[in-house]
């Protein structure tokens, strides 16, 4: 095979394997969940951002939560330049940043390799109060 062959398998192959990462985010936020707008409604999104904060996967679910994930970990990175260090994790609501209301809480959580953020995985739902 040629070089370029073998950049689009290997693409294809990573771009396959964020995507299952993202849908068992998904099941186990939706298993472990008392909460029956996760359970039932699926009023959650997961995906995983590079780490310029652009997303790079998402599931099905609430597609603008996930796309609102992306603007609250570019908030992250643009507040916390060159900070962000293994096992942070980031809880965020504030609909100016990035958030679309108070209700919708997102858990953006970094992935760090050798002091550099390669990615950031985001969980984002909406949480009722009874």
């Amino acid at each position: 095979m040629n070089a370029k062959m073998d950049e689009v398998i290997e693409r294809a192959v990573i771009a396959n394997r964020l995507d299952t990462i993202t849908k068992e985010m998904g099941y186990a936020l939706e298993r472990s969940s008392r909460s029956p707008n996760f359970a039932e409604a699926c009023d959650f999104a997961c995906g995983i951002c590079n780490g310029d904060g652009d997303l790079v996967s998402q599931i099905n679910g609430i597609p603008i939560l996930a796309a609102a994930g992306t603007f609250s970990v570019k908030e992250i990175i643009k507040k916390y330049p060159g900070q962000v260090e293994e096992g942070d994790v980031f809880i965020i609501n504030d609909p100016y940043q990035g958030g679309n209301h108070l209700p919708d809480i997102g858990i953006i959580t970094p992935l760090v390799v050798n002091g550099e953020v390669l990615f950031y995985c985001v969980s984002r739902a909406h949480h009722c109060c009874r």
